[in-house]
């Protein structure tokens, strides 16, 4: 109950807008995947709050060893602001890391949002691409090599789209 102690404390510090997917998977840290599933779907049967809680649930990384392209894939499965409460109840005794870890995700802008593409559909169309499913795949490794920072502006995703298309 420590753990739920300091999460709902963490929560009311920072205005947790999840407070209760939080709340819940705190709660549910002990159980396996399996076990948290089945608790959830007796409690409730919002799709989006089990979703939500089963993701803090069962992310695992090494906190100390964590690159920039981890933390850029780890906001798209989760909001890292959120994610760190989340540690911080659950581990208080790695409070600097996971300070450290709020702090990077804030630099690279993605605490609370994934990575903004730098390449978008409209710019596949600006490029006289007809619409296909070419499309997804296209975005997809952009915002791959954007994630692993391969790619660090519109002009080098522009670059990268010209040649791509021209090599294919």
């Amino acid at each position: 109950l420590n753990a739920l102690d300091r999460a709902k404390v963490y929560s009311q510090e920072t205005e947790c807008d999840n407070r209760l997917t939080l709340l819940l998977a705190v709660l549910c840290s002990q159980f396996s995947h399996d076990e948290s599933l089945s608790f959830f779907t007796k409690i409730s049967s919002d799709k989006k709050l089990l979703q939500d809680t089963l993701t803090l649930h069962d992310l695992l990384f090494d906190l100390d060893n964590i690159t920039n392209y981890e933390l850029y894939k780890l906001a798209t499965q989760v909001n890292i602001k959120l994610y760190t409460l989340y540690l911080l109840a659950l581990y208080p005794e790695k409070e600097a890391a996971i300070r450290m870890l709020e702090k990077r995700a804030e630099k690279l802008g993605v605490l609370e949002q994934k990575l903004q593409a730098l390449l978008r559909g409209k710019d596949l169309i600006e490029a006289r691409l007809s619409p296909s499913k070419e499309f997804s795949t296209l975005l997809n490794e952009a915002y791959e090599l954007q994630m692993q920072e391969r790619i660090q502006t519109k002009e080098e995703a522009l670059k990268w789209l010209h040649r791509r298309v021209v090599l294919s």
